[in-house]
């Protein structure tokens, strides 16, 4: 019964982010872009500076973030008190929890 539930959630949260396409998590990622552009511009310039695009720098910092939910990035307690954002906010605390992570490399 754990398994249907985690797999409710996750279905819910990221729609098609464990599909076999991984076009939830794609769109996570572009859609964390966007974000980072409007709201940690010095730091996308920086990621602009590096040889792949800013787009493919967040693709390869988020895989744990997004698909595990942040369990492989924090301690358990932390992971929980997260969990409990986004069981109330939704999908948004996802990209909060990110950017507030990318707003730490900012400074």
């Amino acid at each position: 019964e754990a398994f249907y539930a985690l797999d409710a959630i996750v279905k819910d949260l990221i729609p098609g982010g464990l599909s076999r396409s991984l076009v939830g998590f794609r769109t996570s990622v572009l859609v964390l872009g966007d974000l980072v552009k409007t709201c940690l511009p010095q730091l996308w310039l920086e990621m602009e500076g590096l040889d792949a695009p800013a787009d493919e720098v967040l693709g390869l910092l988020c895989p744990h973030w997004f698909i595990s939910f942040f369990c492989n990035a924090f301690p358990l307690a932390l992971v929980f008190e997260f969990w409990d954002a986004v069981f109330l906010d939704g999908p948004a605390a996802l990209f909060q929890l990110a950017l507030a992570i990318l707003d730490s490399f900012e400074a």
